[in-house]
C-alpha cells in the first residue's frame, strides 16, 4: 500500500500538520493555525484560550498551553476521546476555510498517512519509524484517513457533515490497535512497544 508520510509544514504534505499556515474560524473568532484552536480547546477558561489564540506562532501557542497544563487548569487530556473529538474538529474546520485542501487530501488516493515524528520527541498523534518498521499510534494520520473516507462517501451521496458541530457530543473512537499500533505507553515508539508490538505499518 502506498504510504504518505508528512513532518513539517515547508515540506511534502506540510498542509497535514496542524501548525501550517491555514487560518480558521470558530465561534466568530479567527485563529491563525488549528495547532492554536486545538491547544485552546483542552482549556475552559477564556483567558487561557484568549492568550493561546493571540500567541505569534503555533508553537508558542503550544508552549503557552503546556504551561497552562502544569498550574492544572487544562480540563481536556491529551489524546482522550474529547481530545480526538477537538482534533476531528479543527481538521474539519480547515478544509471549510481552504476547500482546496479537500482536494489536495482526496488526491492521496488509498495511501497510508503517517505523521513523522522519528526526530522528534515522541507523540501519539504520529509514529516512528525504528528498524524499519513504524511504531506508535499515529491518530492523527487515522483522523486524516477517516476524513478522506467521509469525503467519498459525501461523493457518492452520503449527508454532509457541519464542521462546526461540536464533535465531543457523539466522539467516534480512533482504533487504537492499527495502522500504527497501539503503544501501551501512549506516545509514538516507546521502549515498550517497540519490544511487545510491531506496527502493521509498513
Amino acid at each position: 500500500m502506498p504510504m504518505i508520510t508528512f513532518t513539517k509544514v515547508d515540506l511534502a504534505y506540510g498542509w497535514l500538520g496542524n501548525m501550517s499556515p491555514h487560518r480558521v474560524k470558530h465561534l466568530d473568532r479567527w485563529w491563525e493555525t488549528t495547532e492554536a484552536l486545538f491547544q485552546a480547546l483542552r482549556f475552559e477558561d477564556e483567558n487561557v484560550r484568549e492568550e493561546i489564540r493571540k500567541a505569534k506562532s503555533p508553537m508558542t501557542a503550544k508552549m503557552k498551553a503546556k504551561a497552562h497544563a502544569v498550574r492544572h487548569l487544562r480540563r481536556v487530556e491529551p489524546a482522550s476521546p474529547e481530545d480526538l473529538a477537538n482534533m476531528r474538529l479543527v481538521l474539519r474546520l480547515k478544509i471549510k476555510y481552504h476547500p482546496r485542501l479537500k482536494a489536495d487530501l482526496l488526491a492521496t488516493g488509498d495511501a497510508q498517512i503517517i505523521e513523522d515524528c522519528s526526530a522528534r520527541a515522541a507523540s501519539p498523534w504520529g509514529a516512528r519509524k525504528i528498524d524499519g518498521q513504524w511504531e506508535g499510534e499515529n491518530l492523527l494520520g487515522k483522523l486524516w484517513m477517516e476524513l478522506r473516507e467521509e469525503f467519498r462517501r459525501e461523493a457518492q451521496g452520503a449527508p454532509q457533515t457541519n464542521p462546526d458541530e461540536p464533535w465531543n457530543r457523539n466522539p467516534q473512537p480512533i482504533p487504537r490497535d492499527d495502522r500504527g499500533g497501539a503503544n501501551p505507553r501512549g506516545h509514538c515508539g516507546g521502549p515498550q512497544a517497540v519490544a511487545n508490538h510491531k506496527s502493521s505499518l509498513a
